[in-house]
């Protein structure tokens, strides 16, 4: 299986053989949060000890810290757009929306509003009715729904559920 961060930097290449501006900025930069991610982690690992060979594995990001990165990047764009509209700027909510478009072909396949209400139906079931509410729904459904759904349309939908 091809490693999600080589996937990343083929597509920029491709991105910047075929002059498609926009996909390399969209790569670029996430290339560099990466790095920079990456090289957080090595100065942590680092600072307790950790050198060598060791400190290379150590400091290497996991499939599952690429993934979050990305969904922190999509979570930035989805707020710009919202900003951008309100505003009146659609040029650069577009703009958005394609780098959005761009990157959330890196995550997994984004579940249904349908399926996220079930998963989030069954944890409330599975709570005791004196201690359903949000602070301890969202901690149920959260490592069930990572990476293939946004949690703030999570929280909405148990608010909803709560209320009834």
């Amino acid at each position: 299986m091809v490693n999600l961060i080589d996937r990343i930097r083929k597509d920029l290449i491709k991105s910047v053989k075929n002059r498609e501006k926009i996909e390399t900025s969209v790569l670029r930069m996430l290339i560099a949060e990466l790095q920079n991610r990456e090289r957080s982690k090595r100065y942590t690992h680092s600072k307790n000890g950790i050198s060598g060979d060791k400190l290379e594995l150590a400091s290497a990001l996991t499939q599952q810290e690429v993934e979050a990165i990305i969904a922190l990047e999509l979570k930035k764009r989805r707020e710009s757009i919202r900003e951008f509209e309100k505003g009146g700027r659609e040029d650069l909510a577009k703009k958005e929306k394609e780098e959005q478009l761009l990157l959330s072909k890196y995550l997994p396949e984004q579940i249904s509003t349908e399926e996220l209400s079930n998963i989030i139906e069954t944890a409330i079931a599975s709570i005791d009715k004196k201690d359903r509410n949000i602070g301890n729904v969202m901690p149920k459904i959260m490592p069930l729904i990572k990476g293939r759904a946004d949690g703030s349309e999570a929280r909405k939908i148990v608010n909803k559920i709560l209320l009834l």
